[in-house]
């Protein structure tokens, strides 16, 4: 049974590596603030077709009406990808079934500190990422 489940991880890891290679990987990216969104689009421009997904509802409604809610990032390239069905933005998390890849950029809570909280994924919390979910952050 081991070597079925380990030669089943090589078959999807092969074919992952080919899909990454040919730009055919669907790219999933949590979180459209000021590093998802660029992300999105460096993956688009490159060729990957790619998902972003978002809580606020507010964002992906601007993205879709062809505005941007991030003063440095043009709305251009993002407005060219969704023309050209590369790019597809929701808040319906139940589609990262979709995706092939997932990116998470959505903020770290800081400490009283100078440091980052990652104990969210020690205590079980409900990640807002996941909703339902749990945060997984060590």
């Amino acid at each position: 049974m081991r070597e079925n489940n380990e030669e089943t991880a090589v078959n999807r890891r092969t074919k992952l590596t080919e899909m990454i290679e040919d730009r055919t990987a669907k790219v999933g990216i949590i979180g459209l603030g000021y590093v998802g969104l660029p992300l999105a689009i460096h993956f688009g421009k490159s060729g990957f077709p790619v998902v972003g997904f978002d809580l606020d509802i507010k964002k992906i409604e601007k993205l879709l009406k062809g505005e941007s809610y991030i003063r440095h990032v043009s709305i251009e390239p993002i407005n060219e990808m969704i023309k050209a069905g590369r790019f597809d933005v929701t808040s319906d998390f139940s589609r990262l079934k979709e995706v092939d890849c997932i990116l998470i950029c959505v903020p770290t809570p800081l400490t009283d500190g100078t440091g980052s909280d990652l104990s969210c994924g020690n205590h079980g919390n409900h990640s807002p990422a996941f909703p339902g979910g749990t945060a997984h952050c060590t």
